[in-house]
């Protein structure tokens, strides 16, 4: 997430700027929970668990 900011902040070019910047923190956030939720089901199907659980903590700290 920290470097999609500092794409956004470099990429500033007039008006489009903030409508822009909310479209890509609002696509990368949604993806993140898609990811999350999905990794969930996942868990709770009981595949994985060890590799599901580092995933999740890895969305989650995307999230950040």
């Amino acid at each position: 997430m920290k470097s999609i900011v500092l794409k956004l902040l470099r990429e500033q070019n007039g008006a489009n700027v903030a409508d822009n910047f909310n479209d890509t923190i609002y696509s990368s956030c949604q993806t993140c929970l898609d990811s999350v939720l999905s990794l969930f089901k996942q868990a709770s199907e009981g595949e994985k668990p060890e590799t599901d659980t580092k995933q999740i903590a890895v969305e989650a700290d995307n999230l950040t």
